[in-house]
């Protein structure tokens, strides 16, 4: 899933990711690393708050910026970070709990919500910590790649529940 929304990314995205602790939103950085080519083992930052990811020079996507504002207590700590540096810059970032600095971000992004799945969701015999609901909403000029999301998610993995916005659940 992480590896198809990193096939349609391009530089300056920002993907925020939503979800309670345990929901998967560093697993889904890892996968979207990994995608990229991007070698550098991915851990979350929730205590450096920020890390960067750089791939090879001649990459698509040459760098990622990972930040996890979890422990930020204020807006002003958030723009002290030069978060506007960050999302200006030629980056994808990623920002776990960034529903929490939702008015220091820009209109477009995307956003994927992550949840465990409950467990009368899951197969009997599967893992429920396997599966996920993922709602992944589209705003401002990345709307106009959804197509191309779509089309990347068709090979998703399969123990992903992706919802879109609109669409029953």
């Amino acid at each position: 899933m992480a590896g198809s929304l990193a096939a349609i990314a391009q530089p300056g995205d920002v993907l925020v990711l939503s979800g309670g602790f345990g929901a998967g939103k560093t697993t889904f950085t890892q996968g979207f690393v990994a995608a990229l080519g991007i070698a550098e083992p991915v851990t979350s930052p929730t205590f450096a708050i920020l890390a960067h990811y750089e791939g090879q020079p001649c990459a698509r996507l040459r760098l990622v910026n990972h930040l996890d504002v979890y422990r930020l207590a204020t807006l002003d700590e958030a723009e002290a970070l030069g978060l506007d540096e960050l999302l200006d810059g030629d980056a994808v970032t990623l920002i776990e709990w960034g529903e929490d600095i939702e008015a220091l971000l820009p209109l477009d992004r995307v956003t994927v919500t992550m949840e465990p799945a409950r467990l009368d969701e899951v197969a009997v015999g599967d893992d429920a910590l396997d599966h996920r609901r993922i709602a992944i909403s589209l705003a401002g000029r990345v709307r106009e790649r959804e197509p191309l999301l779509r089309a990347a998610l068709e090979t998703a993995d399969a123990s992903d529940d992706v919802v879109w916005p609109g669409q029953p659940c």
